[in-house]
This record gives C-alpha cells, sequence and structure tokens, in this order.
C-alpha cells in the first residue's frame, strides 16, 4: 500500500528525514504486552514531497484541475506571505480557470478566505488590491469576504473586551467554562447587552440573563 503526503510550509528547512517506511515495528514496543497485534498492523510507504523546493511551473503543469494545482501553490506559500505576493501573478490564469468552472465561485472565494486568514497583516492590503484586479466578480468576492473578517475580528475584540472587564469587575483569576461557552456563543446583540450591564449588575450571573 502506497499513499502521498503533501506537505507545504510546515516543514523543516532541512526537509523530510524519516523514510516513510511504516511497519511492525513502529506498533510492536506499545502492544508487546498483546501477542499477535503486530502481526495485523499493515506494511506500506508514505511519498512525502516537498513543496517548498517545487517551482510554479511544476506544480502548474501537475495533471491536476485548476483548484487542486491552486490549492498545491497556497500549502507551499501561504505561510509565507513575501512569497506568496512574489508568485502571485504567476497563477492569475490558474485562479480565473477555477472561477470559469461549473462550482467556479464557491471554490474561488475558499480560496480568497483561506489566503485573506493566513497572509501577514504587512501585506494584507497589497493582496486584496491583487485579487480584485482579476475581475470584477473577484473583486466582489473579495471585498464580501473581507468585511466580514472584518466583522469576526470587531465581535473578537469586543468578546476579548467584556471578558477583561469582567474578570476586573467580579476579581476572578479567569471566567469559568459556562461563562466563556456563553461568551463564545453571544449574538452581537447580546453582547452589547452584556457590555452595558457591566456598569450596573452586581453578579455575573446577573450578566448573562435573558
Amino acid at each position: 500500500m502506497a499513499s502521498t503526503d503533501l506537505r507545504g510550509g510546515h516543514q523543516p528547512r532541512a526537509g523530510w528525514l524519516d523514510d516513510g517506511a511504516f511497519s511492525r515495528g513502529h506498533v510492536r514496543s506499545k502492544h508487546d504486552g498483546h501477542p499477535g497485534v503486530a502481526a495485523l498492523v499493515p506494511r506500506f510507504s508514505l511519498f512525502i514531497e516537498d513543496l517548498a523546493h517545487r517551482t510554479d511551473q511544476e506544480l502548474k503543469t501537475r495533471s491536476l484541475a485548476a483548484f487542486p494545482r491552486l490549492a498545491l501553490w497556497l500549502l507551499r506559500d501561504a505561510r509565507d506571505s513575501a512569497r506568496l505576493m512574489s508568485s502571485f501573478d504567476t497563477w492569475r490564469s490558474t485562479m480565473l480557470e477555477v472561477k470559469r468552472a461549473s462550482s467556479g465561485t464557491r471554490d474561488f472565494a475558499t480560496l480568497v478566505n483561506y489566503i485573506l486568514h493566513v497572509v501577514a497583516r504587512m501585506h494584507y492590503d497589497e493582496l486584496r488590491a491583487k485579487i480584485d484586479q482579476l475581475d470584477h466578480e473577484a473583486k466582489e468576492i473579495e471585498m464580501t469576504i473581507a468585511e466580514h473578517l472584518h466583522e469576526e475580528g470587531r465581535m473578537e475584540g469586543r468578546i476579548a473586551t467584556l471578558r477583561t472587564l469582567l474578570v476586573f469587575k467580579f476579581k476572578l483569576q479567569t471566567l469559568d467554562a459556562t461563562c466563556e461557552a456563553r461568551l463564545l456563543a453571544a449574538t452581537p446583540e447580546a453582547v452589547d447587552r452584556y457590555l452595558q450591564r457591566v456598569l450596573t449588575v452586581d453578579s455575573i450571573d446577573a450578566i448573562f440573563e435573558e
């Protein structure tokens, strides 16, 4: 049995040192008290490809559809924002190819959402501009996702503020699991109510009363 493990920007800089082989010896020590178990373990090898050493051209000429080729590119570059920005223009035609497919809008939105989540803040605006230049629809998708991420960030900031106020007012080391779960499940309207109540209520339970 053989399988392929495609690893991008998370591997050691020196490359993968393990030979990828998996055999009974890997589990024998864990099952010494259970004779016969190791004999049931399959033997197989992993083919581990270090994407960090693959060029754009090598990835683009893979016998894959446009979306998985872009996925390989992002596995390689998404965590290295400078490299991502440098290689972006090389992948413009592939991104447009994804958009033209039957599920193009959904797949393209998935890629943009991922990129905007992982790119470093210093390259965020530059990346948005590059996406906007692809075409009008790409710009609309990017703006919708960016707006959602902005609201998501604002919500996280308000929850963090509320958490700090609760800990300070009620002299806690930290919020218990129940309060934390309520914060994380709260709607924006609920967070507004909680922030207002912090000024007037005398108990933490009163904060979360409906």
